[in-house]
């Protein structure tokens, strides 16, 4: 009991000589730094280098949070968007095919970023150096120290002045342990309020929002080349379509050219032969008359004709009286006679069609002659007077042309109506009549041949119409 009892009054004792100790240590180091200026100079240097760069950090620091909390709320009105845009549509119109690459771009951006007109990645760098210059100031205080107390020693009296020397280094040593302090603190309080963590947060949400404006606008760009490569090809295909018909247009007037250029070289000759036209139109004319005077004589003969066989139809008559038995055939031979007549009938239709269709297309290419007569030479009134007497005089002959025509038809179907009975009876007459009946019908139709061939023979027309009634009235009995 008394061993511990000791022990412990020993231990009390040792403690308070150590408290005793550590406490007057510590006030003699304060008192010695509080009493050399240099040792002060550097500590109060180190320490204000510190505080300044915790509070340039915490600036730094709470800027850069709030401009992030800015760009997470409300994008549009950021002023680092901003600045990001301006540069981002400069870099467009100056390179406009050319690809930004975002991260480049982005560190561009933020490297230009300022608080105060003060770049803020080079205030960081020198926030992050505070450390280390702290230190080096601490280091720097402890070799002035040393090298102050060093030059203080008394070379005569070395012992003496070892107590000194010793008391100055250690108070040279402090300021290396002060910027050792203020070293970590700094970085303790950097590490807590982190600018470039917080600045790498705001880099990617900028970049983020450059890499969406930047695919939105070349989803636009390619919208709008798509647009504008279909608005080329609907162009293409205008101007391809436009001339293709260019193309016809001037096939076309090239022809017309042609044409036109050939008209005027037919009208100039037309102009300048006219009156030999005019004269041989004028001959045109008295042939033409002259063969119609021809044509009126064979009218004459065909119209004897007619009358000699009046005579012979009389005899057929007789004949069909006494062949009644045989009725049915001449019935059967009628219906085949008309459905010929109506052939030729048909034909002859035609015929005159194409003659009227004729005259018509030579009155058009006369009034066309005048037309373009009238459209290159305003002066050839007299000319254009005398061709339309001309056409007037053309379509009157053309007019008698037809009418005559017409009658001729008539004839020409009653004449081959006769030819047809007196055929198709005559050899019915032949089986059933006598060889002198024969005889006596071919004598007639010698005659009738004799006086169609002879030109100079003339003919009464009152006597035609009277045959032309009488053989209606013998058709009308035949008829009944």
């Amino acid at each position: 009991m008394s061993i511990l009892t000791s022990m412990y009054i020993y231990i009390i004792k040792t403690h308070s000589i150590k408290e005793v100790s550590m406490g007057s240590i510590i006030s003699n180091l304060f008192t010695s730094i509080f009493t050399n200026p240099i040792t002060l100079i550097f500590i109060g240097i180190t320490i204000i280098h510190s505080v300044i760069n915790v509070i340039k950090n915490n600036k730094i620091y709470d800027f850069v949070q709030e401009k992030l909390k800015e760009l997470n709320l409300n994008p549009e009105e950021s002023d680092i968007v901003s600045i990001a845009n301006n540069k981002y549509e400069s870099y467009k119109s100056t390179y406009p095919y050319a690809e930004i690459n975002m991260n480049t771009f982005v560190e561009e951006v933020i490297s230009d970023f300022s608080k105060d007109n003060k770049i803020i990645i080079n205030e960081i760098k020198a926030v992050k150096s505070s450390p280390s210059l702290c230190i080096l100031l601490g280091v720097l205080g402890t070799f002035v120290g040393l090298t102050i107390t060093l030059a203080s020693i008394d070379k005569s009296d070395i012992v003496n002045s070892m107590t000194l020397a010793i008391g100055s280094m250690q108070i040279a040593f402090a300021t290396s342990i002060v910027g050792i302090i203020c070293s970590v603190t700094i970085n303790a309080y950097i590490k807590y309020k982190n600018c470039e963590s917080i600045l790498l947060q705001l880099m990617l949400k900028l970049e983020n929002i450059m890499t969406v404006k930047s695919s939105n606008d070349k989803g636009e760009v390619l919208d709008s080349k798509l647009n504008e490569i279909k608005v080329c090809i609907k162009d293409i295909s205008k101007a391809i379509s436009a001339i293709e018909r260019f193309d016809k247009i001037s096939k076309d007037l090239h022809d017309f050219n042609d044409d036109f250029i050939s008209s005027i070289e037919q009208l100039g000759n037309m102009l300048n032969g006219s009156n030999d036209s005019i004269k041989a139109f004028d001959q045109s004319i008295r042939k033409l008359d002259k063969q119609f005077s021809i044509l009126n004589l064979k009218f004459v003969k065909l119209f004897d004709t007619y009358e000699a066989q009046s005579e012979i139809y009389n005899e057929i008559v007789e004949n069909v009286k006494e062949s009644s038995k045989d009725i049915k055939t001449v019935n059967q031979s009628q219906l085949a006679i008309k459905d010929y007549i109506r052939d030729v009938n048909a034909g002859f239709a035609l015929y005159e069609r194409n003659i009227q269709d004729l005259m018509v297309k030579l009155i058009s290419h006369e009034n066309n002659l005048l037309i373009k007569q009238n459209s290159m030479n305003e002066n050839n009134v007299n000319l254009k007077e005398d061709i339309h007497k001309l056409t007037s005089v053309i379509d009157e002959q053309a007019r008698s042309i037809i009418d005559q025509l017409e009658l001729v038809f008539k004839y020409i179907d009653i004449y081959k109506e006769a030819l047809d009975m007196s055929n198709s009876m005559s050899l019915e007459s032949i089986v059933k009549n006598n060889e002198g009946y024969e005889i006596v019908k071919e004598y007639k139709m010698d005659n009738i041949n004799e006086d169609y061939d002879n030109p100079n023979q003339t003919f009464d027309l009152d006597e035609l119409d009277e045959i032309e009634l009488y053989d209606e009235e013998e058709e009308l009995e035949y008829d009944k």
